[in-house]
């Protein structure tokens, strides 16, 4: 009776040990997502650059690209997110690619409104023009964990801007950021579950087939 309540107490556990790690671990695994939304304020197209999904980033680098034959860039103004990181960017707004950086001594985990852009329209322009931001895969975006810098990498929009004679006719966003949103939360749930159902079968093994074997030999 003794040695089958000990079981039972490893047993539990086990479990929620194994219950717990493969939640943290999907965590780990999370994707921020860049998510680009525009309209025109008088002779201006103002850009929402909104942060979402964001786990933890310490320090990122991202270059912003437009197309300079129709828009001129005249400045940004930051949001609320990433707050506790200082934030550098190009000495002046005809670098190009213009270049942004957030740096801090630990992670922010804050979503939301991350910049506004604006952009003026050239005369005359006329076809669909296009903002993004781009970054080096595997570099530019990191996060601290265990006392280590990682990196993690991002999902982002491309905006296109429809003009015709200098003046926007539409600005529509790729939505690229915002499909992958409910699949990385998809994904998230799999491996959670997957890593649970799998853990604990091991676990379970691991502890009741040595287990049976001492009663056995008891008998």
């Amino acid at each position: 009776m003794k040695l089958r309540s000990i079981g039972i107490c490893i047993l539990l556990v086990a479990i929620l040990l194994c219950t717990a790690l493969p939640v943290q671990a999907a965590l780990a695994e999370s994707t921020p997502v860049l998510l680009l939304s525009g309209k025109s304020e008088g002779d201006e197209i103002v850009v929402t650059v909104t942060l979402r999904n964001n786990d933890g980033i310490s320090t990122m680098l991202l270059n912003l690209e437009y197309d300079r034959e129709r828009l001129t860039f005249i400045g940004y103004q930051e949001g609320e997110a990433l707050p506790s990181l200082d934030i550098v960017s190009s000495a002046n707004n005809d670098v190009y690619p213009y270049v942004l950086t957030w740096s801090g001594d630990d992670n922010d985990a804050s979503d939301g409104k991350l910049l506004t852009l604006r952009f003026t329209v050239k005369e005359n322009a006329d076809g669909q023009a296009f903002v993004r931001f781009t970054y080096v895969r595997d570099r530019d975006v990191n996060y601290y964990e265990g006392g280590e810098l990682k990196t993690r990498n991002l999902m982002t929009d491309t905006l296109r801007i429809d003009l015709a004679s200098g003046e926007a006719t539409a600005i529509v966003s790729d939505n690229a950021g915002a499909v992958a949103l409910p699949e990385e939360k998809e994904k998230k749930t799999a491996l959670v579950v997957g890593l649970t159902v799998g853990g604990t079968v091991v676990i379970l093994l691991v502890v009741l087939v040595p287990w049976l074997v001492v009663r056995r030999k008891r008998i």
